[in-house]
């Protein structure tokens, strides 16, 4: 594969990469609202749709802040790269949270096992 170390082909692989996170992104959120409790899911969901709208500010944000400065082309390239880090930060927070509701199930798995065991081998 060859690498594009133009503008342009900086722009690219970064939009291509964000994209790449958000899929990710909704991946986890979806697993992750199949292992929570109905109540706990609403807090996920509203908590998601904080961060949604908290993104789309920051980008803005991003946008215009970057504007007032002449950093010519690589004002695209700087910007297409903080909000790849923004949506990734965002994908690694939902990756933490299904791994330990994952360990907590493994360990509560292994307990029941342990304690069946146990129970059927007359302790």
């Amino acid at each position: 594969m060859d690498i594009d170390y133009s503008t342009s082909g900086m722009v690219q692989y970064t939009e291509v990469a964000t994209r790449e996170y958000d899929t990710l992104l909704n991946s986890y959120y979806r697993l992750l609202m199949n292992k929570l409790p109905t109540e706990d899911q609403a807090i996920l969901r509203q908590a998601q749709r904080s961060w949604i709208t908290y993104r789309d500010a920051e980008f803005a944000l991003n946008e215009r802040v970057r504007s007032y400065n002449d950093h010519g082309s690589m004002h695209v390239v700087m910007k297409s790269g903080s909000e790849l880090h923004f949506v990734k930060d965002r994908v690694n927070e939902l990756y933490h949270y299904l791994r330990m509701l994952t360990e907590y199930e493994m360990h509560m798995r292994n307990f029941i096992i342990d304690w069946d065991s146990n129970v059927n081998d007359g302790m």
